[in-house]
């Protein structure tokens, strides 16, 4: 859902889940956004192509609100060639913001009161409003926040940024001996003919940044029963660390108390390789010297960061 506003969409291929016979989620087909009725992939198309109320940009799967409320639907097809293996219809709403009459402050990770570390830089947080309209969210645009602060400690903390087009909290000093302390955002609103007021308890700490869990995906699904089918192409001088340059389709992904993926800290240890396996993986997550010939073989990566780790069984090949 969508207010009247142009300068706000929803880019859709980007929300579509694929599932194989057995009902698991798995790495998406090509988007192609003309069908050219080959091989396996996906399309998304207005079900009526005449409809006004949103615009289509084909090539990004992007979805953009026009000024006129009302609804569209659009249709995710997936083929094989010619052949239509499902479809599904997922309705777009256009709503006009000035008839929103319930908003809300979006959910945000603790905020994290430390300068240094480029802090300022890797904890920064959006802060965004959102319209409700039977009971789902509406992307609104920000320009409809007339004031906007926290309390206390974090006064004035706030900024908008024209880039994002959204306010945002830039990470301020503020010792709180590593507790977790309480503020107060307060938003106020304003349509053509109302004005809101909305608060949010948000937490704050300078306490360090610390992984609490792993998660292990692949292609940015994640990874269930503990055992992964990664191609070589996805081994071989690629990085299943999120820290490396090469990046693998495979990654082992920790994020800290505040939300924020960790970037430094990780330890990798392979265990348990196949006999005859050529490729090995050290311990900055780097593969090296895998080949053809290790498919069907397989090896352990148990992965380590600020206490926690992850393990996985990775079967090398398609």
């Amino acid at each position: 859902m969508l207010a009247n506003d142009p300068s706000l969409s929803t880019t859709l291929k980007d929300k579509v889940e694929f599932l194989d016979q057995y009902g698991d989620a798995i790495a998406a087909p090509d988007y192609e956004a003309t069908d050219d009725n080959v091989g396996i992939d996906y399309i998304i198309a207005k079900k009526d192509p005449s409809a006004n109320k949103t615009t289509f940009d084909a090539a990004s799967g992007t979805i953009t609100a026009t000024t006129t409320a009302g609804s569209e639907t659009y249709v995710v097809t997936l083929k094989k060639d010619a052949t239509v293996l499902d479809s599904i219809e997922v309705v777009i709403t256009v709503v006009d913001k000035n008839k929103i009459t319930e908003f809300g402050i979006a959910d945000l990770n603790k905020f994290y009161t430390y300068t240094e570390d480029d802090a300022a830089t890797t904890h920064k947080q959006t802060v965004k409003v959102y319209g409700v309209v039977d009971g789902q969210k509406v992307a609104v645009n920000q320009n409809m926040i007339v004031s906007i602060d926290i309390s206390g400690a974090l006064s004035g903390s706030l900024t908008f940024n024209t880039t994002n087009a959204a306010y945002e909290y830039v990470p301020v000093d503020v010792n709180t001996d590593s507790a977790d302390k309480t503020a107060k955002i307060t938003a106020v609103v304003a349509t053509s003919t109302n004005t809101y007021i909305l608060t949010k308890e948000i937490t704050y700490s300078n306490a360090a940044p610390k992984a609490s869990a792993i998660v292990v995906k692949y292609d940015g699904k994640v990874v269930e029963g503990g055992v992964v089918q990664v191609p070589v192409a996805e081994l071989e001088d690629k990085s299943v660390l999120p820290t490396g340059a090469n990046k693998s389709k495979l990654q082992f992904e920790a994020k800290d108390q505040y939300g924020v993926q960790r970037t430094s800290g990780y330890n990798v240890l392979m265990t348990n390789p196949s006999e005859g396996l050529a490729g090995s993986i050290d311990n900055a997550g780097v593969g090296d010297n895998f080949a053809p010939g290790d498919a069907g073989k397989s090896l352990q990566l148990n992965v380590f960061i600020d206490g926690v780790y992850q393990t996985v069984k990775v079967v090398v090949g398609n």
